[in-house]
């Protein structure tokens, strides 16, 4: 079978309508390896009658034996005598960037989804559109549990007052990044620090359509500082107590410093 194209088709300089395959077995052979099966197999149904309609996408080596991928689609216009397809018509659409795109979005929501903090996406009103496991995992609510809900009806404690949340709101509505603490409570009604970052998500036109927040569980690193604050403060205690004198060198700078008890 002969391939032609015409001229007016071919829009992108990566293309030079001289280098084009002219046959079936010329396309076969500029396609990747791993795509020319799909192809073949494609190829079969049409001239097996089993369709007369297709669509598909594959890498092609271009002018510069780069690889673009192709949007290939086709029809069926005109049979022999015999039943088989004698000419078909179609088109090519390089469609390259969007196959990153699409592969970049992949790989950010991988990352999104293997992340050990909690991520939500809310849209604009607040109310959780995706969650990843690790969220789930952190507040104890299935997706089931927690989509379509805003976060302030699964995981507001009531420690913080209107105030606090009215500032994160004012902030994240100007279009500007939120980072704060906050203390929130889980299903089972237990307490967790909250490192939470709280991004906009805007659009072309420059409007805000969804909200990223990330949840980092801090307890631990809190507790473990409320721990090292108690500790700090029955030593203080019991210095003042026994009137012990303490001392601090500073090898670097050879300076000795001494507490009040000395004086």
């Amino acid at each position: 079978p002969r391939l032609e194209v015409s001229a007016e088709s071919i829009s992108d300089p990566e293309y030079d309508l001289s280098e084009l395959p002219s046959s079936f077995e010329d396309w076969i052979d500029r396609l990747y390896p791993d795509d020319r099966d799909s192809m073949l197999a494609l190829a079969r149904k049409l001239f097996k009658g089993e369709i007369t309609d297709f669509s598909c996408e594959s890498r092609v080596r271009a002018a510069k034996n780069e690889w673009h991928w192709i949007l290939t689609m086709g029809r069926v216009v005109e049979f022999a005598d015999s039943g088989r397809p004698s000419r078909i018509i179609g088109t090519y659409l390089d469609v390259t960037e969007r196959k990153s795109r699409d592969q970049m979005l992949r790989l950010q929501a991988s990352a999104l989804e293997a992340s050990v903090n909690g991520i939500i996406i809310t849209d604009i009103d607040g109310k959780i559109e995706w969650l990843n496991p690790a969220f789930g995992a952190l507040t104890g609510y299935t997706p089931e549990e927690a989509l379509g809900k805003n976060p302030r009806e699964l995981v507001r404690s009531g420690v913080h007052d209107n105030a606090f949340y009215k500032n994160l709101w004012d902030t994240v509505l100007s279009g500007k990044p939120w980072r704060g603490f906050l203390t929130n409570r889980r299903k089972d009604n237990s307490l967790w620090g909250d490192d939470l970052t709280i991004i906009p998500v805007k659009n072309d036109a420059g409007a805000i359509t969804h909200f990223v927040a990330i949840h980092e569980d801090v307890t631990a690193r809190v507790e473990a500082e409320a721990a090292l604050q108690r500790t700090q403060e029955r030593l203080q205690r019991a210095v003042l107590a026994g009137r012990i004198a303490l001392w601090e060198w500073d090898v670097a700078s050879d300076k000795v410093y001494y507490s009040p008890e000395w004086c």
